[in-house]
């Protein structure tokens, strides 16, 4: 709802030097959408701002009279989303079991056999039905450009084998472990993946320079043709709410405009290359680091349309990205990759969104956010997954807990991303240079 009164139109080049150049009188209140409550928490109240002095505007600026009525309004509807048809994903699904759906929603980690690999990538989907027709994506980290094993050995055997860690700690284990961790680069031939480090968000944000940030997207995106990287883990997006936040520098800002508009361009940038897509991240309300995986963010209704959730909301409407991460946090008391109303009735029901929702990584499991509740409530795809995870969503389908056509709708999802990627079409044109060999 618009309330009734006078809105200021202030200009100026900073926030603290800013002027009033007209006034916008609303004299009704103006309803603008109809939806259903959302994450209700009967606890949290809205804080009233402190009253300040009645700033006094001078009589010649404009003064522009809105009629509620010439507002329009959206109201949205509410349904199970449909499950994704497509001539070639209804032929793979038709040939699958319920355990070979449940793969599928349950992804894979940085280790593992699989027919492609990009060496340093955060994890990839099920390569466990590969005799299935249906190879796996790799899914690599940002956001400050494409986070990749710069130097991989290639062993006698075939084999990838990293030459230094990709992750701090994995320096300061035993040199015996390490031996055995990680390859000599002398004594194996060398892949090299070099990538490109690009400012982090927060300085992007800063040029307000949205052409620019589509470049960033566009040349990350070439970078993922080259190395054959399907999903890029990125952008973050998440409100500045908190200065302590470990992670501020890898979102653009305060401002869920310039967040929604910036994180809106990078994926412009990046989908540009056919097969590769962005990862709008971590949705929603994961603004702080400490403790990440039990905190709960309690917060009004009003306060996360209207901060935590627009920023996603534009970047969902404006670039149809192809995937979006759940966040670790609870909302009101519920785990984001369980909550129905945020993945499916916000995300999907209100914006449209028609791509892959994955978790963050380890976020489901014990302790933290349920597997099957997960599928449930529309988040596609576990990560990285385990064999526990399709145990438990198999079984939840047997015992009546969740519906099966809500992991194949789960499944599908995932699919779709599979079948449109360069390494499918790759894989395709291998299979059939195999056979009329």
């Amino acid at each position: 709802m618009l309330e009734q009164g006078d809105y200021l139109v202030r200009v100026g080049n900073s926030s603290r030097n800013t002027e009033a150049r007209a006034v916008l009188t609303l004299k009704r209140e103006a309803v603008i959408s109809r939806h259903c409550r959302i994450c209700e928490n009967g606890e949290t109240k809205e804080i009233q701002p402190p009253l300040l002095p009645e700033e006094v505007i001078a009589e010649d600026i404009p003064r522009i009279k809105i009629r509620e009525k010439d507002i329009p309004c959206e109201t949205y509807n509410y349904q199970t989303p449909e499950i994704y048809h497509s001539p070639e994903t209804d032929a793979f699904l038709d040939r699958l079991s319920l355990e070979e759906m449940a793969f599928l929603t349950v992804g894979e980690g940085m280790s593992g056999k699989r027919f492609f690999e990009a060496p340093g990538s955060a994890g990839s989907t099920t390569a466990k039905l590969l005799e299935k027709g249906i190879p796996n994506v790799s899914l690599a980290d940002g956001p400050a450009g494409l986070r990749l094993q710069q130097r991989t050995a290639v062993t006698r055997t075939g084999k990838l084998k990293a030459v230094e860690p990709n992750l701090e700690l994995f320096g300061y284990f035993p040199e015996m472990i390490k031996k055995v961790m990680f390859a000599d680069p002398d004594k194996h031939p060398l892949v090299y993946q070099f990538t490109t480090a690009f400012p982090a968000g927060l300085a992007i944000a800063q040029t307000w320079n949205l052409e620019l940030a589509e470049q960033v997207g566009g040349a990350v995106g070439e970078e993922m043709k080259a190395y054959g990287v399907t999903y890029w883990l990125a952008p973050g997006m998440n409100i500045h709410r908190n200065p302590l936040c470990g992670r501020n520098f890898e979102y653009y800002s305060e401002d869920p405009l310039l967040s929604g508009t910036f994180a809106a361009a990078i994926t412009s940038g990046v989908q540009k290359s056919r097969g590769c897509y962005a990862t709008l991240k971590h949705f929603c309300c994961n603004n702080q680091e400490d403790n990440r995986n039990q905190t709960n963010a309690n917060v009004g209704e009003r306060a996360l349309r209207e901060i935590y959730l627009k920023g996603f909301e534009i970047a969902v409407k404006r670039s149809a990205p192809g995937a979006v991460m759940s966040s670790y946090n609870k909302v009101n008391g519920m785990y984001v990759n369980n909550s129905y109303d945020l993945l499916t009735k916000v995300l999907r029901n209100e914006w449209g969104f028609q791509g892959l929702v994955m978790t963050d990584w380890f976020a489901t499991g014990k302790n933290v956010g349920s597997h099957m509740s997960a599928i449930e409530a529309g988040n596609d795809l576990i990560m990285p997954g385990n064999k526990t995870a399709v145990k438990e969503i198999v079984k939840a389908v047997e015992d009546g807990m969740i519906a099966a056509e809500d992991v194949k709708r789960c499944a599908a999802n995932v699919l779709k991303g599979v079948l449109s990627s360069r390494i499918y079409q790759g894989y395709r044109r291998l299979v059939h240079h195999c056979i009329n060999s």
